[in-house]
């Protein structure tokens, strides 16, 4: 058996996908908990609705044009507050 070289430190690591099947447990949408996080479920159900994604902006950051100043900005519900001036 040989095995082969470990990938240089910070080097990317490949794509994995993971596509379980034949499970035995099955779970119900209605009786998961937060105890299933971080966990591989099998979810057997129809798709009835779906929506894209929205991203939750944490810290905004803003460079000045003229003189390259950079402020980092945390966004307070949902709201920026863009700076002024540098």
């Amino acid at each position: 058996v040989e095995f082969a070289a470990l990938p240089e430190v910070g080097a990317p690591l490949p794509r994995v996908q993971v596509r379980p099947y034949n499970l035995r447990e099955l779970s119900q949408m209605r009786a998961m908990d937060p105890n299933a996080i971080d966990t591989l479920l099998t979810i057997r159900g129809m798709v009835v609705r779906s929506s894209p994604i929205i991203p939750d902006l944490k810290v905004a950051h803003f460079c000045c044009t003229i003189c390259g100043t950079a402020v980092n900005v945390t966004i307070d519900r949902g709201r920026i507050a863009e700076p002024t001036r540098c």
